[in-house]
């Protein structure tokens, strides 16, 4: 297929959405589109290799595996080997065990998959995974594996309705994204009530079957470019609104936007009008030809692999918030490598003459090396050796404050509140709801560990409602199904049972105070005073913990000053937020860094260096004793 200049253009326009995404800067909370945009380029390009091939009559599965494997495998490669070195003497047990499962399952093209069990792509630990990024280069393989073979049968069984039926499976694959939740095993195979966005699990964000639409609206678009191109109205207007769209896209989409979903066609429809309409007279889009874009991505696909574990790694050594400082020293040090992975292997590789088949079988070898080696690095012999060595770096005094992180997430997923705390028919206690995300799930353990102070005079109970299911308290039309399953109960619940206090706790964002006024306004109408929680959060507790305990003779005025320096700046500042709203809808307000904080130091450990919290704002089982003490004094007033 002959070079088209304005693609690599796009390809740094993807390539650069993604390292800002990635940097973690609030503005480009929705760069995670340029993942979109390279997806649209991949069903491009690969459809018009193929297409041509069996044209001349000169496609070969052996020829076309090959390249691809030259192309993409090598550089992976090398960035796995990087991060499991770096990560080695970096990371604690649990980040190096899960990087160790990561790179296992991209060897096995099944990074997707893997993410899909155990992450969320737009957590704060996700970000910390060196790794996390191979999820689109599995599924982008997973696509290369299926869809030669499907347009093989269609171009010679029904080569005049090849657009027709890629047409098809676009549209079931962006129905089962937006609307496959509402189908079911059971006839008559679909829901009693239908939701407008419902989206199965099997189409979820990394899964292949809700992503192969921005592949095959890049195939579609391929087999019509002639046509479009016919198209009378102004070509430099099309590829205009083609970028606005774009980059409307980035400004209005974030984690919450539920991808892959109808939002999804925006910049996927955004990126085609630009392969289709870009103008060869110059225009405002004729930056994407320039020399510097060009050269952005030319090496794009080396830049996507290196950018992210640099970023994983400042993290983990130095602070999950990196200073705008640090993230553009990390771009330039990415660049530096992706020049030279791109010139030295990427090139250097893919000019290497060998038999197709010699290349897949040298693959094969590889593969099957490597995955005996992570094999290895999985057996439990090796995983407590490491464990032995992180802990044996550690004074036996500190020992303390060593996080063991996996014991503190299987602990914290089985929390539930204690039987004797639990709503009853008693009407002399007093009625408490706890309301929130995850944050909620901080003082029900809370309490917990402290029954005997509650159980005689209170009864509560928990109930999980996300801020962007509040909108649906007043106006059902366009709820989920996710959001119907709690808003349903939370007004199910209010309509039972009167509760005197109502303690509302959520992980605030900049959105936070817009949202929170559904639910204020719906809890209006009930007699219940109700209280907004700020919580307290942190820059890794556990990262901070760790990296003090090496030292020897530390005082705790010293950890409590540490402790002090990694409060999250923009986390105060959502709490001054939403502390103002309480205030002018005279609320209550409660801040969490008041039970740790005073006088430039942060207490966050108990007179044994025991921490409070094993990431950034949830908490350990001592923690947990200490708030539920902290918090009787609001829950008694």
């Amino acid at each position: 297929m002959n070079y088209i200049k304005h693609l690599d253009g796009l390809r740094a326009l993807a390539v650069i959405l993604v390292i800002l995404f990635h940097s973690g800067i609030q503005i480009f909370s929705g760069g995670y589109i340029g993942v979109d945009i390279f997806f649209v380029l991949s069903g491009y390009l690969i459809t018009g290799i193929i297409f041509k091939k069996l044209q001349s009559n000169s496609f070969s599965f052996y020829d076309f595996y090959a390249k691809r494997i030259k192309r993409l495998i090598p550089p992976v490669i090398i960035i796995k080997i990087f991060s499991l070195v770096v990560g080695y003497y970096l990371m604690n047990p649990y980040q190096f065990f899960t990087l160790i499962d990561q790179a296992f399952y991209s060897t096995i093209l099944l990074s997707n998959f893997y993410l899909s069990n155990s992450s969320d792509y737009f957590s704060l630990s996700t970000f910390e995974n060196p790794l996390m990024h191979t999820w689109s280069l599995s599924l982008e393989e997973q696509f290369y594996l299926i869809f030669p073979f499907i347009f093989l049968i269609i171009y010679y069984k029904f080569k005049n309705r090849i657009v027709l039926l890629l047409s098809l499976f676009l549209l079931i694959s962006l129905f089962m994204a937006q609307f496959g939740g509402n189908l079911t095993f059971e006839k008559p195979f679909i829901e009693h009530k239908l939701f407008f966005f419902n989206q199965p699990g099997f189409a979820s964000y990394f899964m292949p079957i809700g992503r192969f639409f921005e592949f095959l609206f890049g195939s579609v678009s391929y087999m019509l470019t002639t046509r479009l191109q016919k198209i009378t109205f102004s070509h430099s207007i099309l590829s205009y609104i083609g970028i606005f769209i774009i980059l409307l896209s980035l400004l209005l989409y974030d984690g919450n936007s539920g991808f892959p979903n109808l939002l999804t066609l925006l910049p996927v429809i955004g990126t085609i009008l630009i392969i289709i309409y870009y103008p060869v007279k110059n225009s405002f889009l004729s930056f994407l030809t320039f020399k510097p874009f060009i050269f952005i991505g030319t090496i794009s696909y080396s830049l996507y692999l290196w950018h992210q574990p640099l970023f994983a790694f400042y993290r983990i050594k130095f602070n999950s918030e990196i200073p705008i400082l640090s993230i553009l020293i990390i771009i330039f040090i990415s660049f530096i490598f992706s020049y030279l992975s791109h010139k030295f292997i990427e090139s250097k590789i893919r000019k290497i003459n060998f038999n197709p088949k010699k290349t897949i079988y040298i693959f094969f070898i590889c593969t099957f090396v490597f995955i005996i080696i992570l094999y290895f690095f999985k057996l439990n012999h090796f995983q407590e050796s490491y464990k032995i060595k992180y802990q044996n770096k550690i004074p036996s005094e500190n020992l303390n404050l060593v996080i063991d992180l996996e014991e503190n997430i299987k602990r914290f997923r089985k929390v539930s509140l204690n039987k004797n705390l639990r709503l009853t028919n008693s009407i002399i206690k007093k009625k408490i709801l706890i309301l929130g995300d995850s944050m909620s799930t901080n003082w029900i353990y809370a309490l917990n560990q402290n029954k005997n102070l509650y159980s005689s005079d209170y009864e509560f109970n928990n109930l999980i409602l996300d801020e962007n299911c509040f909108k649906f308290l007043i106006n059902k039309k366009y709820i989920n199904k996710q959001c119907e399953k709690y808003v349903v109960n939370f007004q199910r619940d209010l309509a039972i049972n009167k509760y005197d206090k109502i303690f509302i706790l959520l992980q605030w964002s900049e959105k936070s105070k817009l949202d929170i006024m559904y639910l204020i306004n719906y809890l209006n109408y009930f007699d219940s005073q109700i209280y907004l929680i700020g919580n307290a959060k942190f820059k890794n507790v556990a990262k901070v913990g760790y990296d003090i305990a090496i030292q020897k003779n530390i005082s705790e005025k010293t950890l409590a000053e540490e402790f002090f320096r990694n409060i999250d700046i923009q986390n105060i500042h959502y709490n001054n937020e939403i502390k103002k709203l309480t205030l002018n809808n005279n609320l209550n307000f409660i801040d969490e860094y008041d039970f740790y904080c005073k006088r430039n130091l942060c207490k966050l450990f108990d007179d044994k260096l025991n921490l409070f919290m094993w990431d950034t704002d949830h908490l350990t089982e001592h923690g947990s004793k200490y708030l539920g003490k902290k918090l009787f004094k609001f829950i008694q007033e």
